[in-house]
């Protein structure tokens, strides 16, 4: 398999790696409802290799978003990462930690600039709804 390991990466194993759009076909899903990325920066890595599930599953997505480690580990810009998430027909929204279970529409913009607002910042929680799924 591939196996990953970016030059600013810290030392350790070497882990054999998949796209989940291939692994959903290896293992037969027929539904994915929920995608959680926590993976220090290498969501933009992540995202890349899930596109055409996104496209057939619409799952909802749960992302951190760390502009810093973001360009470390995937090698992505912050505003490209954002117009990937949501080139698939995604409305983003921030996750407030500050009150659990409230969730604030944001555009591209707003995002970064609630990120650059608070300089300790390391990481922002995104909520990605596909626009053509209801909550029941």
């Amino acid at each position: 398999g591939v196996v990953m390991r970016p030059e600013k990466a810290r030392p350790g194993p070497e882990v054999p790696l998949t796209t989940i759009d291939k692994l959903v076909g290896e293992l037969g899903l027929e539904r994915v409802d929920f995608i959680k990325m926590d993976i220090e920066g290498c969501e933009g890595r992540a995202l890349r290799g899930m596109l055409g599930l996104l496209r057939r599953h619409r799952p909802v997505i749960l992302s951190e978003f760390g502009p810093q480690m973001l360009m470390a580990m995937s090698d992505i810009t912050p505003e490209a990462y954002l117009q990937q998430l949501r080139s698939p027909g995604y409305d983003l929204f921030i996750v407030e930690k500050d009150s659990p279970g409230t969730f604030t529409r944001a555009s591209d913009g707003e995002i970064l600039a609630r990120f650059k607002a608070d300089g300790a910042m390391t990481h922002l929680d995104l909520l990605a709804l596909p626009q053509d799924r209801r909550a029941d």
